[in-house]
């Protein structure tokens, strides 16, 4: 068994490796921004939302996982843009507040805490809709839960769940009429995916990738986006912020 439990240092550290996994992607996810609206924004948002994470103080070895987990959500709450970065910033807010006056979780607290964190992040959502980011996150979560009864190992547990948001990503397209058309992914479940593999190479590897993914490098089944163009006299997402208590404090 090579990780046993999670504490803030650690947490801290797989979440600037999903972050740098993630911006490298930003052209890529702009590019299939279909949905809500096909602005193109949908990388560039996710990077500007998480890129407070880089001003959080290094904490020492064994820094409390409720101490850091704060001042993430804190970080990425402040600077949520867009629709599927808020619903990200939703998600770790709700996680803090499981996470309150706890040192550090193992598997099994960590998968049910990561389960109320997405049912209560899928409540926020007015009109939650199938093959985006907030349903994937509770079935990625629900995916968790379920192995985490017999895998005590963050390692396995984690490099393994790739493999479902990996699946979870590609039906996206056939989940809504609009990534149908356009024969694309949800841009906001692939900004997902990539920090998720962010954070596997931290795991496995003790760093995080340099790779930029280019168009050329983008997965078959979005090799052949072509942009749609969707009626609408609303141009642009809005969306508002509330956060749970304890991020508000």
């Amino acid at each position: 068994m090579r990780i046993r439990y999670l504490n803030g240092t650690r947490s801290l550290r797989v979440t600037r490796a999903g972050t740098e996994r993630l911006s490298n992607s930003q052209s890529q996810l702009d590019q299939i921004n279909v949905f809500p609206v096909p602005d193109g924004d949908t990388g560039a948002n996710l990077v500007e939302t998480f890129r407070g994470l880089r001003d959080i103080p290094r904490p020492d070895r064994t820094s409390r996982l409720d101490t850091v987990a704060s001042l993430i959500a804190e970080s990425v709450l402040t600077e949520a843009r867009g629709n599927s970065k808020v619903v990200m910033a939703e998600f770790l807010c709700r996680l803090t507040d499981e996470w309150q006056s706890r040192e550090r979780v193992n598997a099994k607290q960590f998968a049910s805490t990561l389960v109320a964190a997405a049912i209560g992040a899928k409540s926020a959502v007015a009109e939650p809709r199938e093959g985006t980011l907030i349903t994937v996150l509770e079935r990625w979560a629900n995916w968790i839960q379920e192995q985490a009864q017999s895998e005590p190992d963050f390692e396995p547990l984690i490099l393994n769940s790739l493999d479902a948001a990996r699946r979870y990503l590609e039906e996206t397209t056939e989940q809504l009429d609009v990534l149908r058309e356009a024969v694309v992914v949800d841009a906001g479940t692939l900004g997902f995916v990539r920090f998720l593999e962010g954070v596997g190479e931290m795991i496995q590897e003790g760093h995080a990738s340099t790779y930029v993914y280019e168009a050329e490098s983008i997965p078959t089944i979005i090799k052949h986006f072509h942009p749609v163009e969707i009626a609408s006299e609303y141009r642009y997402c809005t969306e508002s912020q509330c956060s749970s208590r304890d991020c508000a404090r």
